[in-house]
């Protein structure tokens, strides 16, 4: 997918959509790894944890210039999301799931402002560095409050989070090219930040989140495939009206007026070379 210069894409080639399919593989074998070490083998949670590393830091350098690793933060959050959701707390309190429901709801709700905050372009938007804080509480407290009924996330649905939230990554990546007004760089950094809940909240909040980011998607691209189909559509009348003489006389005027413009543009260009000419000859 190229560099972290540019976030168009062409969508014709399929070399667009590789790299997506590379990672989400990787992602995939490195969850079913990871479950495999912690419940087949056995390992303490510490070998596990050293082993993830060490998987994550050889992916990452292996996939350091491509964009769509990089943007996504490689394997990190996958491999979080596993190791941090396989604890069994000591004590689980009554209260337990109506405080995670509350907080998991809080939490997507947020991703979903932030991301109409993008692509409608709301007047409202707070720094980058902000939005990583308040991110950063609601997963800490998200694994602080989950306990031995809540705390743990089957493989299976483990490989279902994974894909999805890579996924919908790259969807709100390919979609940089329709986001008006777009600040490339902080959109490109807050990509996992708006889409990291996909991995920790609880799947009725999660499938809320899911839809509402489908369709603020979907409709930026409907409506700016159909601004492009007008443009063009546009442009084939007048030309076909302009072959047949029968554009309006306001066309027709704007076009003297801009063919004229260009006679007398030419005229002062060749006057000054003819002055240039013969300060030289003098």
């Amino acid at each position: 997918m190229g560099t972290h210069d540019s976030m168009r894409f062409d969508f014709s080639l399929v070399t667009t959509y590789l790299p997506i399919l590379s990672l989400c593989l990787r992602a995939s074998v490195l969850v079913m790894v990871l479950y495999s070490l912690l419940y087949t083998f056995a390992l303490p949670l510490t070998a596990v944890l050293m082993i993830a590393a060490c998987i994550v830091a050889t992916d990452a350098y292996n996939y350091r210039f491509n964009v769509y690793d990089t943007t996504c933060g490689h394997l990190c959050l996958c491999a979080l999301a596993v190791l941090t959701q396989q604890h069994k707390a000591v004590y689980c309190y009554d209260g337990a799931q109506i405080a995670i429901w509350v907080l998991d709801f809080a939490w997507c709700l947020y991703a979903s402002f932030e991301v109409c905050v993008v692509v409608f372009d709301f007047r409202v938007k707070s720094p980058l560095l902000i939005k990583v804080l308040v991110v950063q509480v609601f997963a800490v407290t998200h694994v602080v409050l989950s306990c031995e009924k809540h705390g743990h996330v089957s493989m299976v649905e483990m490989l279902m989070r994974v894909l999805l939230f890579y996924v919908l990554e790259a969807v709100i990546m390919l979609s940089a090219a329709f986001v008006p007004n777009l600040d490339r760089m902080q959109y490109q950094l807050s990509i996992p930040v708006n889409c990291v809940q996909i991995l920790f909240a609880h799947l009725y909040p999660v499938a809320g989140n899911v839809v509402l980011f489908v369709v603020v998607h979907t409709r930026l691209l409907y409506f700016a495939l159909r601004e492009a189909d007008d443009h063009v559509s546009r442009e084939d009348k007048y030309c076909q009206l302009e072959k047949q003489g029968q554009a309006s006389p306001r066309a027709k005027k704007m076009k003297e007026k801009r063919d004229d413009a260009q006679t007398d543009l030419m005229a002062l260009l060749q006057a000054a070379k003819a002055a240039n000419s013969s300060k030289g000859a003098l």
